[in-house]
């Protein structure tokens, strides 16, 4: 153990065993934060970036130790300019209610960010809440990218008018009505839609061709596709395929959840191959009509206007979800610990997410 800080607690590494695994959700949970294990488990032991990047600030003097303060985050193998560079997503940061005041939130984050730099992480981004926010900004020099890339495309009635001041109130004296869906995609010639069970060879390579089209974002080969999405306790993923025989052109993946007061649609991740322009409103347009005939109010994506798949979300009826509207407070930010790597890290235009990205759904 060592005190990273003048006048605070110690601090350390979060080992790979039970017992921290342990440790970590008890501290969420004695916050008012429940995590389940598994998915701790999941997010922290599991994952495809081979390191574990959590930081413990712990009290000694408490039956041993008491975890006062955690700064986690995930490495990801990313590619940046066409490069292959590992980054980390900052994901899980607590201070217990007994510890706040002695600057555990800046002393954690510094010292993990040493530990990353130390190990050849290139940066860390991440999407910090209303409660977090400032502090990255102010304290630990992290740009500014906001805002989140929310799109909405309505599915029922009810769930928009609620939200709509000065309406909200004749909601529910109002009948809840379907709202307009796309049409059914039709499809050329020897082109079809099927579910993907699996993420096999021909998803490492409809990314590599994808990736010339963004600058920076976390490489969606089939290893993560695979943790991600097929591995990931307790969700309800769906995955379609485009397929011209054989032939992978793209996939869908999406999900519906009770959220937000709804059934909520989320468009997780949309990746068409960039030679079959028509790929990605075709899929787009397959999912969405999928989440509505599962009852889903409402369908969300996050997706950049300057993102390869922004016509597409377009296409299939998404347009840009109000900021007063949304259901909750996101920002987008980032920090370069290479400098080789600021120019692209401290651009928005150069970036590439979706939900893929959110540790929340």
């Amino acid at each position: 153990m060592s005190d990273a800080t003048s006048g605070s607690l110690p601090f350390r590494a979060m080992e790979a065993t039970e017992r921290d695994l342990v440790a970590f959700r008890d501290a969420f949970e004695a916050n008012g934060f429940p995590r389940p294990l598994e998915q701790l488990r999941w997010q922290y032991l599991d994952h495809p970036g081979e390191r574990l990047l959590v930081d413990f600030a712990v009290d000694p003097r408490d039956d041993g130790e008491r975890v006062a303060g955690i700064y986690a985050a995930l490495p990801f193998l990313m590619d940046a300019g066409g490069e292959a560079r590992v980054g980390g997503q900052a994901l899980d940061v607590l201070t217990d209610s007994g510890y706040r005041g002695r600057g555990l939130f800046t002393g954690l984050a510094r010292s993990l960010y040493a530990r990353c730099g130390e190990s050849g992480l290139a940066l860390i981004y991440g999407f910090p809440n209303a409660n977090t926010a400032n502090g990255y900004w102010t304290r630990l020099d992290w740009t500014r990218l906001d805002p989140v890339p929310f799109l909405i495309k309505p599915l029922r009635s009810r769930y928009v008018l609620q939200r709509i001041p000065g309406v909200r109130a004749l909601a529910g004296l109002l009948p809840d009505l379907p709202l307009p869906r796309p049409a059914a995609p039709r499809l050329p010639a020897g082109w079809q839609l099927r579910p993907v069970a699996a993420f096999d060879d021909r998803f490492d390579g409809l990314w590599a061709a994808f990736a010339r089209t963004v600058g920076i974002a976390v490489r969606r080969d089939r290893r993560y596709l695979a943790w991600r999405y097929g591995s990931k306790p307790l969700e309800d993923y769906r995955t379609q395929g485009l397929f011209q025989g054989e032939r992978l052109l793209g996939f869908v993946t999406y999900c519906v959840k009770p959220k937000h007061g709804g059934m909520v649609g989320y468009l997780m991740e949309l990746i068409p191959h960039p030679d079959f322009a028509e790929a990605g409103e075709i899929l787009a347009r397959a999912a969405v009509r999928d989440v509505a005939s599962r009852g889903a109010d409402v369908i969300l994506a996050w997706n950049f206007e300057h993102s390869p798949t922004h016509a597409a979300h377009r296409g299939a009826g998404f347009f840009p979800f109000p900021e007063w509207a949304r259901p909750i407070e996101l920002h987008f930010g980032a920090l370069a610990l290479d400098p080789a790597v600021r120019p692209l890290v401290t651009e928005r235009r150069s970036w590439y997410i979706s939900y893929s990205d959110s540790d929340t759904v």
